[in-house]
């Protein structure tokens, strides 16, 4: 199987970003969470960046620098929304029961982790290691409860 395609990636994109807007529409009381989340992202790059700043980081200075360490290893390494592309089409390709890739990026728990951790494992291959052990990958295992060896 090969990487995803950068129209694909769009592609993806414009369903999530077309699905959170509807649910922010008809669901008020989550209008907030799916502007921070996916409306004002402008790709999914920057909503996962958003996703796991939010969900590995504790104060907001944290967050910055989460998000920030994410934007800069997906800009650096395109590779990376692809195969997250790739990742989040594999439930939507074998659970029939997987409502919509916005349920995928937002509840899915496992699918964050593994995109920290891919960003994490980048970082351990630049010669990041003391970063990558000490701060994302304690992060993700103190807020996500996944241990995984960058």
């Amino acid at each position: 199987m090969g990487l995803a395609l950068p129209a694909e990636s769009a592609s993806l994109w414009n369903t999530i970003h077309r699905e959170a807007v509807a649910v922010a529409a008809a669901e008020p009381a989550l209008a907030a969470w799916m502007h921070e989340a996916v409306v004002n992202q402008s790709n999914l790059a920057s909503a996962l960046a958003q996703l796991i700043a939010v969900a590995v980081s504790g104060s907001r200075d944290e967050k910055t620098v989460t998000r920030r360490i994410a934007e800069r290893a997906y800009r650096d390494d395109p590779s990376l929304i692809e195969i997250a592309t790739l990742d989040l089409r594999a439930p939507l390709d074998r659970d029939p029961a997987c409502p919509g890739p916005l349920h995928v990026l937002l509840h899915f728990k496992g699918y964050i982790a593994l995109q920290a951790y891919r960003i994490s494992h980048r970082l351990w291959e630049s010669g990041r290691t003391e970063f990558a052990a000490s701060y994302t990958a304690a992060s993700l295992r103190r807020c996500m409860s996944a241990s995984i060896r960058p």
